[in-house]
């Protein structure tokens, strides 16, 4: 194996072993589906919110954010991906600037969905605890901030990098272990007030716009814990064996394999969350189609 290649290993796991190997090159055949829907999905989600009125909302500001990310995932981190791939199944070496550069930008845009899923959750908790006063708390200008505010965070914390990986590992635990105690209790409180709000409405006067709201309240509940529900799917394996690929002493071709099959999947995930937002939303689905065909027109 290439001198630059060894020197790398810890930046790139697989590195070590799967040189050669035909797992290589189906994985950046699949990776080049999974970066054109990607991109595209993200890209008509983008402009959706931006030339819909109607779909410029704090909560879906939140989801441009995480929409921006995994655009990103299709233009700059695939492309990335697939040079790695190709060059290691060509037994080319890998320069440690381009390992570098796919570490960095995964790490940048994987602790930034962490975050933007983390944000739309508490984002539902907020709207259902607060309810009528939802939108003095957290305003437009507010989500522009919080926006900002996370993604610099993320490039913060991907410097830690520069430390040492296993710092940035032992860093990158703890904000997972965070974030998904934060989402687990948000979203068990937000299903806590809604049976409250249930019951209550069952047992006073019904009102349609009561029930109209509740409705409205539950599904948009829904949509965004199928977000997050993909994204816990997609992420697991990708971080149970990224820990076992740098704490084990041993590193066997199947947990390499492994590592490189989780990679594929989280990346996955990226063009999986368009397509949640069409299922789920019928207004993201309506103003999809529009923009397609407002394209193909031109």
């Amino acid at each position: 194996m290439a001198t630059a290649n060894v020197s790398c290993a810890n930046e790139i796991p697989f590195l070590m072993f799967l040189q050669t190997d035909v797992s290589l090159l189906i994985c950046a055949v699949l990776n080049c589906f999974f970066a054109a829907t990607t991109t595209v999905g993200n890209l008509l989600i983008i402009i959706s919110i931006f030339r819909s009125p109607a779909l410029r909302s704090t909560a879906n500001f939140l989801l441009l954010g995480l929409a921006i990310a995994d655009f990103g995932v299709g233009v700059v981190l695939e492309p990335l991906y697939i040079t790695v791939l190709l060059k290691l199944f060509m037994a080319s070496p890998v320069s440690c600037t381009l390992a570098v550069s796919f570490t960095s930008v995964s790490s940048f845009l994987v602790v930034t969905s962490m975050f933007a899923v983390t944000a739309i959750s508490l984002d539902r908790y907020l709207a259902i605890h607060f309810h009528l006063r939802y939108k003095e708390f957290f305003t437009e200008k507010k989500v522009i901030y919080l926006q900002i505010s996370l993604w610099i965070t993320s490039g913060l914390l991907t410097l830690t990098r520069m430390a040492g990986f296993r710092i940035y590992l032992v860093i990158a635990l703890i904000i997972v272990i965070v974030c998904l105690s934060i989402i687990c209790l948000a979203y068990c409180n937000i299903f806590l007030v809604l049976r409250r709000h249930q019951v209550q409405i069952q047992n006073q006067m019904r009102t349609t716009d009561r029930i109209k709201n509740l409705k409205q309240l539950r599904s948009s509940v829904v949509n965004t814990f199928y977000v997050f529900f993909a994204h816990l799917v997609c992420f697991l394996p990708f971080g149970c064996l990224t820990i076992i690929a740098n704490t084990s002493r041993t590193r066997s071709r199947a947990v390499m394999l492994l590592n490189l099959l989780s990679t594929s999947i989280i990346l996955f995930n990226s063009s999986l969350n368009p397509l949640i937002y069409c299922w789920r939303r019928q207004d993201f689905r309506e103003n999809v189609k529009q923009t397609l065909k407002n394209h193909c027109c031109l």
